[in-house]
C-alpha cells in the first residue's frame, strides 16, 4: 500500500452566513476513517496511518503500516493524544465512519474485525 496523504482543515462559516474562512490546517495526520467530533470533549477522533520506514522490505516497500487512534483539538488542530491500534493491513478501516457510543467508547470496523477504545478524558 502506498502512504496516505495527510491533511485536516477547519473551515468556519462567517457570522453573516455569506462566506467562510480557514481557522487551522494540520498537514501531519493521515486519516483512514471518517473522523468524528465530540462536542463534549472538544476533540476530533480518527484513526491515522503512519509508515514505519525503518521496516521496509519486498512486501512493504514504503515501510510497515502503523495505525493510531488519534485525537485532534477542535480549536487548534493540534494532536492531543494518539494510541497505537496495531500494525499491518488488518487495522486498516478504509475510510469507514468512526462511531462514539454513549459511554465514550469509539468503534470502527477494520479488515481484521471491530476495534474499540475509550477516551477517559
Amino acid at each position: 500500500m502506498t502512504p496516505s496523504l495527510p491533511g485536516f482543515e477547519r473551515i468556519d462559516i462567517d457570522a453573516n452566513g455569506k462566506g467562510c474562512h480557514k481557522v487551522w490546517t494540520n498537514d501531519e495526520v493521515a486519516s483512514i476513517v471518517s473522523p468524528h467530533l465530540s462536542t463534549k470533549t472538544g476533540l476530533i477522533y480518527t484513526v491515522a496511518r503512519k509508515m514505519d520506514e525503518s521496516k521496509t522490505d519486498a512486501q512493504h516497500p514504503y515501510g510497515l503500516d502503523v495505525y493510531y487512534w488519534t485525537a485532534l483539538d477542535f480549536r487548534t488542530g493540534e494532536v492531543v493524544w494518539e494510541k497505537m491500534a496495531g500494525t499491518g493491513w488488518r487495522f486498516d478501516g478504509w475510510y469507514l465512519g468512526l462511531g462514539i457510543g454513549p459511554t465514550g467508547t469509539m468503534y470502527v470496523g477494520g479488515y481484521g474485525g471491530l476495534m474499540s477504545i475509550r477516551d477517559t478524558r
